[in-house]
């Protein structure tokens, strides 16, 4: 991965339609109601049923599925994109968090699949395995959130799904941008999202940092992008503009920056920042993240001012 940042000029890329998914709390913070951080409830969730085509579909869907497809709904509205033309020239570019699973199912599995206080692969095929509710499988597929928005908004064009964090996203938000210009699609629903309260994520990342002291939020962020040309022609008035977009490798660099200090997002970082940078005076924003020498960075400018 080595793209040299480029300001995107030929055929530039604008956002049509954003939404998101955090907590009340994290919107007052990100609003800048709330300055201390400590006492925030970081965890949310929601029941997409107004874009759900069969209701009775939300008992097979995990946290990340229902904040994604809350999420992309509300991007979607926002574009003013007929239905058809969804259908058939807007594509899916996904980055999805970390897998999520419910302590109290995962203390049964390992309850059942001990023996001589040790874990048996014996024990968990014949007896743990078979006690757990086998949807929860759905739960850990990285490709679920994707697969229900796809099937719950008829979108059957491009097709991109990675894994697991803002780094991931950027390869999404690439993907997206060269095929836009390239032609192959005329919108493209690009996001991310994560489900970080969830015991078995705060597990990880105690383990890869265990001095750091994190305040990681549950989080659905996506936007619509298309040609600013195409969008004008139908009529839209672009959001904001995307400027630049660089995704590179410096062995020199080894030390993670990311442009959310404070609190998190996961996946969904950077939409979930470019929604609040809609909200407030600034008009240009950069966004850059850093970790283990991979920089990637992109720059944003407002225009629903013209």
């Amino acid at each position: 991965m080595d793209k040299t940042s480029r300001p995107i000029v030929a055929n530039p890329i604008v956002v049509t339609g954003i939404g998101r998914e955090v907590s009340p709390d994290v919107r007052d913070w990100l609003r800048g109601r709330v300055k201390d951080i400590s006492a925030l409830d970081l965890s949310w969730d929601c029941k997409p049923v107004e874009y759900l085509r069969a209701k009775k579909t939300l008992k097979f869907m995990s946290k990340q599925d229902r904040l994604a497809v809350a999420a992309a709904g509300e991007a979607l509205t926002d574009s003013g994109i007929e239905e058809q033309r969804l259908r058939l020239e807007c594509g899916v570019f996904i980055a999805v968090g970390y897998i999520p699973f419910a302590q109290e199912n995962a203390d049964k599995l390992i309850a059942l699949s001990q023996q001589d206080n040790r874990f048996s692969m014996k024990k968990f095929a014949a007896e743990g395995f078979h006690r757990i509710n086998p949807l929860l499988a759905f739960s850990c597929l990285p490709n679920m959130p994707a697969h229900h928005i796809s099937v719950n908004f008829d979108l059957q064009g491009e097709y991109f799904v990675t894994y697991p964090d803002t780094l991931q996203f950027y390869l999404a938000l690439s993907e997206a941008v060269e095929r836009l210009q390239e032609g192959q699609m005329e919108f493209a629903l690009v996001g991310g999202v994560a489900d970080q309260t969830n015991f078995l994520v705060k597990h990880h990342y105690k383990k890869v940092n265990p001095e750091t002291v994190r305040f990681d939020a549950d989080a659905a962020a996506f936007m619509v992008l298309e040609r600013d040309d195409h969008a004008r022609a139908r009529g839209s008035k672009p959001l904001m503009q995307l400027s630049s977009l660089a995704l590179r490798y410096d062995e020199r660099t080894t030390s993670e920056d990311t442009s959310s200090p404070e609190i998190t997002f996961g996946a969904a970082d950077l939409p979930v920042w470019l929604s609040a940078f809609l909200q407030s005076p600034i008009y240009r924003f950069r966004h850059v993240y850093q970790v283990n020498g991979f920089i990637a960075e992109s720059t944003w400018e407002v225009l629903t001012n013209e």
